[in-house]
């Protein structure tokens, strides 16, 4: 009886043990995710590819089959073609939505300032313009700290090689570079989402913020201050030294 009970006891410790497993198992497979960082700098962010295929856009050779469509081929030129050319480029694919997403570092540059919005707008639609059948909506830029990292949001409809579509690109200003993060897919609030989901675990360090005119004026003030000062001090010891015959050891404490 002992035997018998000591058998069943390890039979059901090995069917706990096993159950476990399958659940670690099934919980690592479940919150699968894809990193893109820039091994030149400190920026990371991730992106959430659960119960998702991935298409790696510039990975070398020709395209797996097996994550991949035909659509993904002038995905690939197209992010070949970028100019500077992306970091990653991936094409996110679920049963009954997709994603195109690319990252880019563009450049070293601080943060915008608010007179500077405007301007980055205009320029950021004329580019835009350049790449679409047509703009169908464009939305004001809107500015968001993320962990204290200044973040550019822009987002556009439009029509691309007949088709509809919506894009949000979110420029990153960061304390090493800048970077363009683009999120490209069927219109709605399911894209809004996903990208926000992505930048949530935004890992870099916050740019310098921009400097205005009337900081820089405030410091030449105070520069002036600070020399009229030391002359008005200079000027009164070569006074006292000269009625006083002080000699330059008769300046310090004895």
């Amino acid at each position: 009886m002992v035997e018998g009970q000591t058998r069943g006891s390890r039979f059901r410790v090995a069917l706990a043990a096993a159950g476990m497993a399958l659940a670690v198992l099934s919980t690592s497979a479940s919150t699968r995710g894809e990193g893109v960082c820039d091994t030149a700098g400190h920026f990371c962010i991730h992106i959430d590819t659960t119960s998702a295929s991935v298409c790696d856009l510039l990975r070398p050779g020709d395209l797996d089959p097996d994550t991949c469509s035909v659509q993904d081929v002038k995905r690939r030129e197209r992010a070949r073609n970028e100019s500077p050319r992306p970091m990653r480029a991936l094409t996110v694919r679920f049963d009954d939505w997709w994603a195109l997403v690319m990252v880019t570092r563009v450049g070293l540059s601080g943060e915008v300032g608010p007179n500077e919005i405007a301007a980055t707008a205009t320029s950021f639609r004329t580019s835009m313009a350049k790449e679409v059948d047509s703009i169908d909506g464009f939305a004001e830029p809107s500015v968001r700290r993320i962990h204290d990292v200044q973040t550019v949001w822009f987002d556009t409809q439009v029509t691309r090689n007949g088709g509809r579509a919506e894009e949000i690109d979110v420029e990153v200003r960061a304390a090493d570079a800048s970077y363009a993060l683009s999120f490209h897919g069927p219109p709605g609030a399911r894209l809004h989402a996903f990208a926000e989901n992505a930048l949530a675990t935004l890992d870099t360090l916050p740019a310098k913020a921009a400097r205005g005119p009337g900081e820089a004026i405030s410091w030449i003030a105070r520069g002036l201050v600070i020399a009229v000062a030391l002359a008005f001090a200079g000027w009164w010891v070569g006074k006292r030294k000269k009625s006083a015959g002080l000699d330059a050891r008769d300046l310090w404490p004895h």
